[in-house]
């Protein structure tokens, strides 16, 4: 009789795991509020449709393990590529940086000229080389204007 006992007492055990695998296995949804932002929950909120996105998740492969050489020496390989991807791109970003700075700096260099050019009397041309007029209230527009402009990039 205690054999069957246990039997019975197993499969009930059993049956109840069972129901509660089930149950451990939720949903998630998605839904975007009425300020445009995304969000993630095991149940749908009121008044908003919501989007089953269970199906839609793959399961996490959370396998660490690195006692297996070849996994230890593809981790390496990794690291040590992203470590060169990361310090080519630097170099990269550097350089650009670099040649944004002469930029700027040959362009505040011009303005500066320019500046000095238009301080006082002086003779303004068009595109085609023709005299343009201008009267002392435009130059000194022209040379607030352009002060403003380096103010703005060169400081």
């Amino acid at each position: 009789m205690p054999n069957r006992r246990n039997k019975n007492l197993y499969l009930i055990a059993c049956t109840f795991s069972i129901m509660l695998t089930n149950f451990a296995h939720g949903q998630v949804y998605k839904w975007v509020d009425d300020e445009g932002k995304t969000h993630f929950g095991d149940r749908p909120p009121t008044g908003t449709s919501a989007t089953n996105i269970s199906d839609d998740i793959q399961p996490l492969n959370i396998s660490t393990d690195l006692s297996n050489p070849e996994m230890v020496k593809n981790a390496k390989e990794q690291w040590r590529a992203e470590k060169i991807q990361a310090a080519e791109q630097k170099i990269l970003l550097e350089k650009q940086n670099a040649e944004i700075q002469a930029a700027k700096k040959k362009y505040c260099e011009e303005a500066a000229k320019r500046l000095a050019d238009i301080q006082g009397p002086v003779v303004f041309y068009d595109e085609h080389g023709e005299f343009v007029k201008v009267t002392e209230q435009e130059r000194k527009q022209r040379e607030k204007d352009l002060r403003a402009e380096i103010q703005r990039t060169c400081k």
